[in-house]
């Protein structure tokens, strides 16, 4: 790495997924991060470089397919980068489980469950999701959809991206105890 490298993560990670990808991003901030030199090839050098945190390649990653080239991320180390995404949903990084998944309905895919699920079925990091309880914020911009029946946990978001990406019905609807059902289904087509 290099100190123009080293210095685009820290300003990825310290501005963070709101500040630079959420729904309201800091444009003035954006903006000069694009016009830095050589954006495109330090971006995706983030990305390809396993010793950098999962948060600096996810943000660079994101950050390299939404305003750089998205072009050049067809080129990058999805096989280690699924971690980093993993990562990123395991820790509420983006602070909204609506980026993954369950928006726009109960089988809903987000801009980021669909990043994942574009790879096809090389997402084996979101199997470690299929018993993790941890709890994601949902934040509906509007009024709080019929559908949406909480807590929605990393275990739901898994078996969403899972199965869209191995070509599998998983039926999310309903209660916790519903989905427990069907991701227990979903696990079990995986032995």
């Amino acid at each position: 790495m290099n100190e123009y490298t080293d210095h685009l993560e820290k300003i990825l990670t310290d501005c963070g997924y709101a500040a630079l990808l959420g729904e309201n991003p800091d444009r003035p901030k954006l903006e000069s991060i694009k016009s830095e030199a050589d954006i495109a090839l330090r971006l995706q050098g983030i990305v390809n470089n396993r010793s950098s945190s999962w948060q600096a390649r996810f943000m660079a990653s994101e950050f390299l397919y939404r305003y750089v080239d998205m072009t050049l991320h067809s080129q990058c180390d999805r096989a280690s980068l699924q971690d980093s995404y993993f990562q990123a949903l395991r820790h509420n990084y983006t602070g909204n489980g609506v980026d993954w998944g369950f928006g726009k309905g109960p089988n809903d895919i987000g801009i980021l469950g669909l990043m994942v699920v574009d790879w096809g079925k090389d997402v084996e990091a979101f199997r470690f999701g299929l018993d993790d309880e941890r709890l994601l914020t949902m934040n509906f911009f509007g009024r709080t959809p019929a559908y949406f029946r909480p807590p929605y946990r990393v275990k739901d978001f898994s078996a969403l991206i899972l199965g869209r990406a191995h070509g599998l019905v998983v039926d999310l609807t309903g209660s916790p105890e519903d989905r427990d059902r069907a991701i227990a289904s979903l696990a079990g087509s995986f032995l």
